[in-house]
């Protein structure tokens, strides 16, 4: 199915366990980075948890957990993903957290800095200190070499991240994370009338916007 705006809507009922999964997939990654803005789709899988209009800073995660849930995100080349699995009554919980920070997303500059921090550090933690990973990313690299959108890892480099701006930000964000560049998969012990309807009053009122074409050349 596919609302108005153009988010896109996957669909799969289970009654098997009483349960609910929601995944938010948007059609972002590191290979719609730019030189010198490496990383930024990275950022984004943990600016998205840093609160929106109606959740406060750290809130997303507050609400999921103490409703008996779990919940996380990952970011690859070629997708950002989000995701909760709650209870099934928690199904409006879930659809109006992600509708949120779709909608309207707080990137001020504190959680810009808060969170360039946080993955600064998981990059020394991940990377620069972990065995054989820096050797992985070299030999990506080496592969793809001159063919820019899988030349550079999806976690970006510790001088873009250093070097990012609040506005640079803000517009990778304004470019990419709109329903019409997006995904919402949900799973489980559901009735579709039912997350139609959520969906439609929580993601439906959310304007769609112009998605940079994707051209990044010829390979080498």
């Amino acid at each position: 199915a596919k609302l108005d705006n153009g988010l896109r809507v996957v669909l799969s009922p289970d009654h098997t366990t009483p349960t609910v999964a929601v995944d938010v997939v948007y059609d972002v990654g590191g290979r719609n980075e730019e030189r010198g803005h490496s990383g930024f789709a990275h950022l984004f899988e943990h600016m998205m948890f840093q609160g929106s209009a109606n959740v406060a800073r750290g809130e997303h995660f507050k609400l999921v957990t103490s409703h008996g849930g779990t919940l996380n995100g990952s970011t690859s080349e070629d997708r950002t993903n989000y995701f909760e699995m709650l209870p099934r009554a928690e199904l409006p919980l879930a659809i109006f957290l992600e509708g949120d920070r779709m909608r309207a997303l707080d990137i001020s500059q504190f959680n810009f800095e808060n969170q360039r921090k946080v993955v600064e550090e998981e990059y020394r933690m991940r990377v620069s200190n972990a065995p054989y990973v820096p050797a992985e990313l070299r030999l990506d690299s080496m592969v793809n070499e001159g063919y820019w959108p899988y030349e550079h890892p999806a976690i970006g480099n510790m001088a873009d991240l250093e070097a990012a701006q609040l506005e640079w930000v803000r517009k990778f964000h304004d470019a990419y994370y709109a329903p019409n560049n997006a995904v919402v998969a949900i799973s489980g012990d559901f009735e579709p009338d039912e997350a139609m309807s959520l969906l439609r009053k929580y993601f439906g009122p959310i304007a769609p916007h112009e998605i940079p074409a994707y051209t990044p050349g010829p390979r080498p």
